[in-house]
Parts: structure tokens; sequence; C-alpha cells
């Protein structure tokens, strides 16, 4: 390999060590805690505590986390556990997992390939 250098812009703006939380990445394989008893919501609020800003207190997470499930069309699954959602469903939960930190660019690897009900 050649050496490489360069400089990483964003915006215009140099490259900052909080990049990680305006760019949010998909995985094509959708992967979850392995757990029989894990739901949607389960997830998400794991998420939401790890990912979302500290000084939202919990009642501002978990409307956050029911905004994201809404607009995803998530509420009659919430309760469902992960391995019994279809694909289009946990690909959808994915979505939701990096779209609560609200990221400047969402990168999705093959985000409708396969999935019959996305």
């Amino acid at each position: 390999m050649r050496n490489v250098s360069g400089t990483v812009l964003y915006n215009g703006n140099m490259y900052r060590n909080d990049f990680a939380r305006v760019i949010g990445y998909v995985d094509q394989i959708d992967e979850f805690l392995p757990s029989t008893n894990y739901t949607v919501i389960d997830h998400l609020t794991f998420i939401g505590e790890l990912r979302l800003p500290s000084h939202l207190n919990k009642v501002q997470r978990k409307k956050q986390i029911h905004n994201i499930m809404s607009l995803f069309g998530l509420f009659y699954c919430s309760n469902a556990p992960l391995f019994l959602c279809s694909g289009g469903e946990r690909k959808r939960v994915n979505l939701c997992s990096e779209l609560l930190n609200t990221p400047s660019l969402l990168l999705i690897d093959e985000g409708t390939s396969g999935k019959e009900d996305i």
C-alpha cells in the first residue's frame, strides 16, 4: 500500500474527535444482543441510554425513542422479541438505533436488499 495522506473535512471543517456523533452507519447484517426475551423497545431503550445526550432526562429519552418508533411504524411490534421480527422490521430497528443520535449523515449498507417489508 502506498503512503496516504490528506485532510478529512466535514461541512468544510476539520475532522473532530466527535465525528462519530455526526455520522451513523447501518450494517447490512442486522445483529442484536443474543437473548430470546430482548424486544424492540428493550433494544431501542438500551441504545438510547448509550447514545442519547446525557442532559436528556428519562422522560425526554423515552419521548425521542417513541418518536422514532412512530416514524418507522414499529409500535405494533414494540414488545415482540427481536428474533420473531421480520427482516424489514429488524432493518428498521437498526435504522432507528442510528437515527436516535440524529446524525447529519447516515451510511446504509444495502438498506433494502432482501427486505420485502421495508
